[in-house]
Order: C-alpha cells, then sequence, then structure tokens
C-alpha cells in the first residue's frame, strides 16, 4: 500500500480527474478577430546528436495588433549520424510537415520567406 506521505501527495492529483468532462479543447486555430492576410506558417527545427524534431506553427495578426501563435503538428525522431548530417535530415523532416501543412490548409500565405540561422 501507499505511506499516508504518498496519499497526500497523490490525492489531490487524482481529483483533477474529475474535471476532465469539463475541459474544452479549441479546435480552431484561427482566432475570431484575425486578420486572414496576415496568415503565415512558422516552421522550425532542431537536431543533436541523438534525436530531432520538427514543428509547424500557425500565425496570424489580430484586429488589436497583438500575434495568435498555435502549434499545428510536431514530429520527432531519434537519430543515429553526427549533427550536421541530423540537422540535414531533421530539416527535410520539417519540409515535408510544412508541404503537408501547407497543401491541406483552408486559407494560404500570401508568400514565402526562408531563414536559415546556424548558432
Amino acid at each position: 500500500g501507499l505511506t499516508q506521505e504518498q496519499k497526500e501527495k497523490w490525492a489531490p492529483i487524482f481529483t483533477l480527474f474529475l474535471e476532465l468532462p469539463m475541459l474544452k479543447v479549441e479546435r480552431s486555430v484561427v482566432p475570431e478577430n484575425a486578420m486572414l492576410e496576415t496568415f503565415r506558417l512558422i516552421c522550425t527545427a532542431d537536431a543533436a546528436q541523438h534525436a530531432a524534431g520538427a514543428a509547424i506553427y500557425a500565425s496570424f495578426k489580430t484586429s488589436d495588433g497583438t500575434y495568435h501563435t498555435q502549434l499545428l503538428v510536431a514530429k520527432s525522431r531519434l537519430v543515429s549520424g553526427t549533427v550536421p548530417h541530423n540537422e540535414l535530415c531533421v530539416i527535410l523532416l520539417m519540409a515535408e510537415l510544412a508541404f503537408i501543412v501547407k497543401n491541406n490548409a483552408p486559407i494560404q500565405p500570401k508568400d514565402s520567406t526562408i531563414a536559415l540561422s546556424w548558432c
């Protein structure tokens, strides 16, 4: 069984499960006050010695001048090459994800800007 200390630690965590039926997840990535002509995809990727990951975000400028950015898709992989090789592999993964997202997005970005930054 659990010790009294463990019970006291885990009881509040388990009670959070009772709130799951009230969980609300926003399905639309387009905010109500979005300026649709400002739609852009933000694509990021990074790799290290053993892991690599890419993420695609949708971003809109809103009518109040702020930006609304939301994660659309992310993917990670275990890799085993050199770091430069892994970086190139994850850039390809990011490009494939961006291609799929762009071709299936109901709104298309107006132009494309590609920036590569090596730090």
